[in-house]
């Protein structure tokens, strides 16, 4: 690992390959719906998605240009979530490859659904960047140089993982849960959403602001940290979940929320975790995450030995596989979402009557969502498009459930 500070190096621009664009979302979801660990180096086919084996040598250069941001949202669509928490326009590079590597399971409790609505509070640290210099082909490199390109491409693909952002977010997100869709549009119309961020860190003004809305709704609280010492996060939830708060009562969970809050920008919180020191130390790195990672050409970046332009027909026939994960990752999203609303009907035991219709529904919710991973794992491994269609017999038929979800 060789330490570089930022101001005594000029960067260069590193082309991001215009044809990932169209596989935005394709490989959020890997082994249980989080993204693969990307090294620099790592070679990139566009044909089929796929890292390959590494065909260059070089250095980690780490360049010490660390930046924080707060910030926090109001339900959103999962395109909406990721070019606000990214800073990539939807039209950005494949989120395979810039670290989305939270689980699509906890991004669908924040995302906008028919009778739900989240504030999501989103914090960020970046450390610095990782960018893989003094570069030259390793063995397998050389192996490919003297091939086809037909054969350089099968071997190298087209591109390499030349540069990585690390450091770390913390995700905290209070959701607001109504009887049924007319609930919630109710809500929005006697409430200005705009205030909620502030409503939902005081509990007078909250009260206050809500006494005019006379209809049940619940409240909960849930996080979610990438990088540093998720585990002391993760403890600290487990204290203050405690079951749903109704919008009367919400004491206890707008208490859980300011505690999170706190732990995400006191100095002694979430904010030592991930401080480095100048130069970083190793250890200091393994403790931080991959936020993104970007993509350079090897004929735009010195090792045209290693060139294979695709013929544009190739190209447009790899389209054709995220078009159809982007339906399976939908519905996927869709299937945690009504997961996440029988487990708030049972945690709020709203209805004892319904309880073993809401337990069937829920085995029956984890077997589509078993089945579903399944089926993306097809598409992922194999440019098949007959295999990555297999039907799957009761994927597109009414949930059982779906007449208990309101209350």
């Amino acid at each position: 690992m060789i330490w570089l500070d930022h101001k005594n190096h000029k960067q260069s621009v590193i082309l991001i390959i215009k044809w990932l664009i169209l596989a935005k979302l394709a490989f959020l979801v890997a082994t249980d719906l989080t993204a693969n660990t990307i090294k620099l180096g790592q070679s990139f086919s566009s044909y089929d998605q796929s890292l390959k084996e590494p065909c260059l040598v070089g250095d980690s250069v780490f360049i010490n240009n660390s930046f924080q941001e707060f910030g926090y949202t109001i339900s959103s669509t999962i395109a909406q979530h990721f070019e606000q928490t990214t800073g990539f326009l939807s039209v950005g590079v494949n989120l395979f490859l810039i670290g989305a590597s939270y689980s699509l399971e906890y991004l669908s409790k924040t995302l906008r659904t028919e009778r739900s609505l989240t504030i999501l509070f989103n914090y960020s640290t970046k450390a610095g960047s990782l960018i893989y210099k003094n570069r030259k082909l390793n063995q397998r490199g050389e192996l490919a140089s003297s091939q086809s390109a037909q054969k350089r491409k099968e071997l190298c693909g087209e591109a390499f993982a030349s540069q990585q952002s690390l450091g770390s977010r913390l995700f905290i997100n209070a959701t607001l849960h109504f009887k049924d869709k007319a609930s919630l549009e109710r809500f929005i119309h006697t409430i200005k959403i705009s205030f909620l961020f502030g409503l939902i860190t005081k509990t007078s003004r909250f009260k206050e602001e809500t006494k005019t809305f006379t209809e049940d709704a619940y409240l909960t609280v849930d996080g979610y940290q990438e990088g540093g010492q998720d585990s002391d996060f993760n403890n600290l939830l487990q204290e203050i979940k405690q079951g749903p708060c109704h919008i009367k009562n919400p004491e206890k969970c707008i208490k859980g929320v300011n505690r999170l809050l706190q732990y995400a920008i006191t100095p002694s919180g979430y904010r030592q975790q991930i401080a480095l020191n100048n130069p970083p130390l190793l250890e200091e790195l393994d403790n931080l995450s991959v936020l993104e990672t970007e993509l350079a050409a090897y004929h735009e970046s010195g090792h045209e030995a290693l060139q294979s332009f695709s013929d544009p027909i190739v190209i447009n026939s790899a389209q054709f596989k995220p078009s159809i994960l982007m339906i399976y990752i939908d519905k996927l999203a869709s299937l945690y979402q009504v997961k996440e609303r029988i487990l708030f009907l049972l945690d709020a035991d709203l209805s004892q009557s319904d309880r073993p219709k809401l337990k069937s529904g829920l085995d029956e919710i984890n077997d589509r969502i078993e089945q579903l991973k399944k089926l993306v794992e097809i598409c992922k491994a194999s440019i098949d498009h007959q295999k990555c269609r297999k039907p799957i017999s009761n994927l597109n038929q009414p949930l059982a459930v779906e007449h208990l979800l309101s209350f």
